[in-house]
């Protein structure tokens, strides 16, 4: 069945292949036996066969009565395949023919356009995106003038081969970034040197920081505009492509306003030299970081987890004995802290003790009792060095004990 189906693929009928395989199985044989094998009609052998010697699959010898024998497979392919890419070639050539009359006789019919006529159609999924791109530069006559959103930075790299032909037709494009797009920038310098010679030749670059919406005019007559998505204004929600001359005037005013004030760039992401105000500090730092900081996010690329780094032979331990080594440090400045506390508790009883040594109150039965009924003797000064004495009086009679 896989042999028959291939047969049919290239272009035989069900009929002819059968009567094919049958012959290669056979060898030289008569109508009769062929027709049974293959399962061919009788009425339609002869037929079959005529077209498989016209396309070079099988040889006739004209004796009665006839005896047929199959080609080798690979000649006959082979001269099969060439004469339908002689035909295939033949019709091309006509086809284009009758395109480009086509063209001319559909160009005669009169237009009833009505002024001011708008006309809209939207794209929503990454496929339908793509698609109203690629119509945009193919379609193009003059000027493209576009402020791409961040999530524009594949689509427009996917779009180069079309931006070099609309280049060649003599169409100008230009391009407002804002820093974010920079990281796209050196795919450009990156092409090779015909196709960066006619980037250069057709594509400007500006940068910008401020933007309060994505779009971009096309011949002055076709607006596109990028809805940002109401929680990411790095994702597209969808394009719309509209054909508004009134509205491609409004926005392509507004556009050369911004175009004006933006900073010139190179293919190469670089400020161009000459530039009558100086460079913001901050669109400098993103030309130098904005590359390495932003392709990943602007491609949605995620960190592959086979390339995250693991520490090398004997690393692993050397950071467990640095941890060790902070807890001990940290445990030692506890313990010294314990320590001082420790001596100076030690130390302000040592003194009490001798206080009490020195006033000689130790077996006073009047002063025990008087501390023990807590009499003030005069001031809130005296009432605190009583009980002081009191707690070291009664703390040596402990030790004693």
């Amino acid at each position: 069945m896989q042999k028959k189906k291939l047969l049919l693929d290239i272009g035989l009928n069900a009929y002819e292949a059968a009567t094919y395989l049958s012959l290669l199985k056979l060898g030289v044989s008569e109508a009769s036996s062929i027709y049974r094998d293959a399962e061919v009609p009788y009425g339609k052998i002869y037929t079959v066969f005529e077209s498989l010697i016209g396309k070079g699959f099988v040889d006739v010898q004209t004796s009665r009565p006839k005896k047929f024998r199959a080609v080798d497979p690979e000649l006959a392919l082979d001269a099969f395949s060439e004469r339908r890419r002689s035909e295939v070639e033949r019709e091309m050539a006509l086809f284009k023919g009758t395109v480009e009359e086509a063209k001319k006789a559909l160009k005669a019919v009169p237009s009833q356009k009505r002024t001011n006529e708008v006309f809209w159609t939207t794209a929503i999924t990454e496929s339908e995106i793509m698609k109203f791109a690629t119509s945009v530069y193919s379609e193009v006559k003059k000027s493209v003038c576009v402020i791409p959103p961040t999530l524009g930075m594949p689509v427009v790299a996917n779009l180069l081969p079309e931006i070099t032909k609309a280049i060649d037709r003599g169409v100008k494009i230009r391009l407002l970034i804002s820093p974010r797009f920079l990281a796209l920038v050196p795919l450009f310098s990156m092409q090779g040197e015909e196709t960066l010679g006619k980037l250069k030749k057709g594509l400007d670059l500006r940068l910008s920081q401020n933007f309060d919406s994505y779009f971009g005019v096309v011949d002055d007559s076709v607006v596109i505009l990028f809805q940002p998505h109401p929680r990411d204004k790095d994702q597209i929600l969808s394009v719309v492509k509209i054909w508004d001359a009134g509205l491609a005037k409004n926005l392509k005013e507004e556009f050369e306003l911004m175009w004006n004030a933006g900073e010139r760039l190179d293919l190469e992401g670089g400020l161009r030299a000459g530039e009558d105000s100086e460079p913001d500090e901050k669109i400098e730092e993103e030309l130098e970081l904005g590359e390495e900081l932003e392709l990943e996010d602007a491609f949605d690329l995620e960190e592959d987890p086979g390339t995250e780094e693991k520490p090398g032979p004997g690393e692993e331990f050397e950071g467990k004995e640095k941890l060790d080594l902070v807890d001990e440090l940290e445990l030692a400045d506890e313990l010294e802290l314990v320590d001082e506390l420790e001596l100076a508790d030690e130390l302000e009883l040592a003194d009490e003790l001798e206080l009490v040594d020195e006033l000689g109150i130790e077996g006073d039965p009047e002063f025990e009792e008087e501390l023990e009924l807590g009499v003030d003797f005069g001031s809130e000064d005296d009432l605190e060095e009583d009980l002081k004495l009191k707690e070291a009086l009664s703390l040596k009679k402990s030790l004693r004990r």
